[in-house]
């Protein structure tokens, strides 16, 4: 608790200091609580979580990196977080290797973070969302890439059972986010993120 003297209330012991009445009546004034920086622990797991899940291999596709991308920015409450993913799979493919698509990956990656921010729009609706823009960016940089040449309709039928994999993936990793964020919560007493599956 804090106190701090009041300027509005006149009383037998006040005083006249230049002209106007000073008041040395204390009111109570509830200390601010601080907030518990709840985000961070989700920032460090969701981020362990994607750079594990790519150096320990799994299926193809199968990937928490978009359901990352959408709930980094969410539980960050800034859409600047929505590079963190992009670092983190700078990082991996340090090890694993660089591709001919990354600026699409990346780039695509960045693109549904900033939406996710924006969207006033359930969590399973970011989900459809981001592989959405996934299938369209991402393969769209391999039609670019690809030798000898194919057409873009035949790269995108192509891709839709590896990204139906990745929508799978996604709505399955989105859920565990929102249920981990909710348990640490729950835990720390207050809930960070106001979205809904």
């Amino acid at each position: 608790m804090r106190l701090k003297p009041s300027l509005r209330k006149k009383n037998p012991y006040s005083t006249v200091v230049n002209g106007r009445y000073a008041s040395y009546m204390m009111e109570i004034v509830p200390e601010e609580q601080s907030q518990r920086p709840n985000w961070l622990f989700g920032l460090v797991f969701v981020c362990f979580l994607v750079g594990l899940t790519r150096l320990v291999g799994l299926p193809p596709n199968f990937t928490p990196i978009i359901a990352g991308a959408i709930f980094l920015p969410i539980i960050s409450k800034g859409v600047h977080y929505a590079f963190l993913p992009v670092i983190v799979l700078f990082l991996t493919d340090l090890l694993l290797g660089f591709h001919s698509t990354m600026v699409y990956t990346y780039g695509s990656l960045l693109l549904i973070g900033a939406l996710a921010h924006i969207l006033s729009i359930s969590l399973g609706l970011k989900a459809i969302m981001g592989v959405l823009i996934w299938h369209l960016i991402v393969n769209f940089g391999v039609y670019l890439n690809s030798i000898p040449a194919r057409p873009l309709l035949e790269v995108y039928v192509s891709a839709w059972p590896f990204d139906f994999r990745l929508l799978v993936s996604t709505l399955l990793f989105t859920c565990l986010f929102w249920l981990t964020e909710r348990l640490i919560s729950k835990r720390l007493g207050s809930v960070d993120v106001k979205a809904s599956l």
